[in-house]
């Protein structure tokens, strides 16, 4: 599906930071409940010899959050992590023993204070990872080999992990694959999308109870591309199961995750001229219909989703028309799914829930030369007035 945004999205640190907003991470205030909370200035991490990019951030619960990003030394990228603990940030800690290859930095964090944070190997050569773990940072670990593609990574309750991708396998389909990290240890890689069915490279993973993980993917198919979803359960990947609709066009699949153990997953469907954006839930162990969340579009870029507990889920995207962008969100309750709301002139949403159900909805305002960041918190299916948090050019 075409994807044309004439401004860039949100910076990478906020989008990531959401997590630890609705919990009080990175020393920001949590959804305001009483007067007085406040967002805190900023916090520079880096030394500000080199130039940084690439943020990732990862909190779980009341854990200490963490953040992790790239340093380009003006010959090679290398990475760097972060702890906050007693109000303060740590010093950076290099994790990468030698050059890497520049891209995205991913990141996940568990209640009881472990991480894990993976990037691509130097020279496009596969994904490395780094654990942290009794108040250290592990040396590297190779995860995967060459021509991997969107790798992601989850952290359990229980310090386990879960770390995915796409490659090609011997007949040179494109397929999802896993490796579980447990106690240290790091499994054998599994397929877990079936030979013979090619996918996109882009492949989403969510977390959850401990010992399971969900990811979520597109089947390329004949008859129209499908969302496609396999679970660890037990110590085993499911058959995947297709949520979307059998025919027609599906993609930007996203995927969340409840303590609770409910998954939720948002995606775009193209119907030609128009696309609609629908949503589905498995629910205390039962798979929920196929429901549309908004109205069609010419066209939807984007979308996020979140899980919380009590059964809570939060969903947002970008509608384009012409120039214009409109955020639509809604919010999903032991009820159903409530009215979707309009923001017109923002684009670039992002959402994060918390175990108790309060949502964060972050986007940006677009103006003139200037825009916006935007927050928005989400209490019972009903979102705030909207609250400016910083600005971009």
């Amino acid at each position: 599906m075409p994807c044309r945004l004439r401004r860039a999205f949100l910076p990478a640190l906020l989008v990531a930071a959401l997590c630890a907003l609705t919990t009080g991470a990175l020393g920001i205030a949590p959804a305001p409940a009483a007067a007085g909370e406040q967002w805190q200035a900023p916090a520079t991490l880096s030394d500000g010899t080199r130039s940084a990019l690439g943020v990732a951030v990862a909190d779980a619960a009341q854990a200490a959050p963490f953040a992790a990003w790239q340093e380009w030394d003006g010959t090679s990228f290398s990475i760097y992590a972060a702890r906050f603990a007693n109000g303060a940030w740590s010093a950076p800690a290099r994790l990468s023993s030698g050059p890497v290859q520049g891209g995205t930095v991913r990141m996940a964090a568990s209640p009881a204070g472990e991480a894990i944070v993976i990037w691509r190997a130097n020279g496009d050569q596969g994904v490395e990872a780094s654990i942290y773990g009794n108040g250290a940072w592990g040396a590297p670990l190779s995860i995967a080999g060459a021509d991997t593609r969107s790798a992601r990574v989850t952290m359990e309750p229980d310090g386990s992990a879960t770390v995915i991708w796409t490659e090609r396998d011997a007949s040179g389909t494109r397929r999802v694959r896993a490796v579980r990290l447990a106690g240290g240890t790091m499994g054998e890689p599994s397929w877990i999308s079936p030979a013979g069915q090619p996918v996109q490279p882009i492949a989403y993973i969510a977390g959850g109870r401990s010992g399971r993980a969900h990811v979520v993917w597109v089947t390329v198919r004949a008859d129209g591309d499908t969302i496609d979803v396999a679970n660890y359960v037990k110590g085993f990947w499911s058959v995947p199961a297709t949520w979307s609709f059998p025919a027609g066009n599906a993609g930007l699949p996203r995927i969340a995750a409840s303590p609770d153990g409910d998954v939720a997953v948002a995606w775009v469907q193209d119907l030609g001229d128009t696309q609609i954006p629908y949503a589905r839930v498995l629910d205390s162990g039962q798979l929920g219909g196929i429901e549309a969340l908004g109205p069609a579009a010419s066209q939807i870029p984007q979308i996020a989703i979140a899980a919380g507990g009590a059964e809570r889920v939060a969903v947002a995207w970008t509608e384009l028309a012409g120039d214009a962008a409109t955020v639509r969100t809604t919010l999903r309750d032991l009820d159903g799914w409530n009215e979707n709301i309009a923001i017109v002139g923002a684009d670039s949403p992002q959402v994060a829930m918390s175990m108790n159900g309060r949502a964060v909805l972050a986007y940006r305002g677009l103006g003139d030369g200037l825009d916006a960041i935007i927050a928005r918190f989400g209490v019972d299916g009903v979102w705030s007035d909207p609250t400016p948090i910083g600005s971009t050019s």
